[in-house]
């Protein structure tokens, strides 16, 4: 009988052939060879087909599965989750790159400290190019949770519920390495893009987080990815094309955290001091004018990415250079 690897790498690529075979090779050339390399096809039309199936035979680690039909971006995430049978499992984006020892380095932390679910390390963002970005999206939480290793802080359930509520790391967090007994119990994640800051306070109930010093993690910004589109309706299709974009995602958002705190095992106090946060968040007053104009208009009124991105074009390339460098 076949043992079974440590951990279960989930990549999820819709017409990916661009920076596909790059984000291959940066998994396979992990210093912690112990995983299993499962890719999720969501019915590319483009050339990822071809390149999957060329890596596959190349490494017995990878399989390779093809939908066979778009079930979006969220029903790809939920797929590859489903299939983890692994100590561990970290979802991979086709377009991002992770350094040489970044496995090595989160596995190990896992490994001896077994009250944390969730290793990721600290984050580079990175362009079409490879060229490393400012880290403006990358906006610090605020928050504790995040912590270094050597910081001892045992905080409670309810703080780190609400510092993912009152942060804004969600996105990074997602692509960190986690255990998967604890990513199971959460439910996964409902087809609505941003739904993922809702999957990681599930998961804080669950445990501690950490983030590692080094900068292993490479984040990709680039004109085609979901993270640069403004539009509502745009980024909605990108996440599930069978789901018809609500006016209000926000609500299904605090329903979410309602049902996470219903969902745990947590004392009665614990609920109760959680939902406390729900109520902090809520009175984010400030916010508020943005998020019921961003609804109304079916649009982000400011994309930190988009900024990037024009930012990056000053220097060295013009929007229509980025436009003509994307995908097909």
């Amino acid at each position: 009988m076949q043992r079974k690897p440590k951990i279960t790498l989930g990549l999820l690529v819709y017409n990916g052939e661009r920076y596909l075979g790059q984000t291959i090779d940066s998994l396979l050339s992990q210093t912690y060879g112990d995983f299993e390399l499962l890719v999720s096809d969501n019915a590319s039309t483009d050339g990822t087909e071809d390149i999957c199936r060329s890596y596959a035979t190349l490494d017995r680690r990878i399989s390779y599965v093809r939908q066979r039909e778009n079930i979006g971006a969220m029903g790809n995430f939920n797929y590859l989750a489903s299939c983890a049978t692994t100590d561990y499992f970290k979802w991979c984006a086709a377009d991002d790159l992770i350094s040489p020892s970044f496995l090595a380095s989160c596995i190990e932390f896992l490994e001896s400290h077994p009250d944390f679910v969730l290793c990721q390390s600290s984050t580079r963002t990175i362009g079409f190019d490879d060229s490393e970005l400012p880290n403006d999206i990358i906006k610090p939480s605020g928050a504790s949770e995040r912590i270094p290793i050597g910081l001892n802080r045992d905080y409670q359930p309810w703080q780190r519920f609400r510092d993912v509520l009152l942060g804004s790391t969600a996105v990074m967090d997602l692509w960190g390495v986690i255990r998967t007994a604890s990513l199971k119990e959460t439910g996964l994640l409902s087809p609505y893009v941003g739904y993922e800051k809702v999957l990681m306070a599930a998961l804080s109930l669950r445990g501690r987080f950490a983030e590692l010093p080094q900068k292993l993690f490479s984040y990709r910004i680039h004109p085609d990815s979901c993270s640069s589109r403004i539009a509502e309706d745009a980024r909605q299709e990108w996440g599930d094309p069978a789901v018809k974009q609500t006016t209000y995602p926000r609500l299904k958002y605090l329903d979410g955290y309602f049902n996470a705190i219903g969902n745990s095992r947590l004392s009665l106090a614990q609920k109760f001091l959680c939902r406390v946060a729900i109520g902090r968040y809520l009175l984010q007053v400030s916010k508020w004018p943005r998020v019921v104009l961003e609804s109304i208009l079916g649009r982000q009124l400011f994309d930190g990415n988009a900024e990037i991105l024009s930012s990056n074009a000053a220097t060295s390339q013009t929007p229509a250079d980025l436009i003509r460098r994307s995908p097909p």
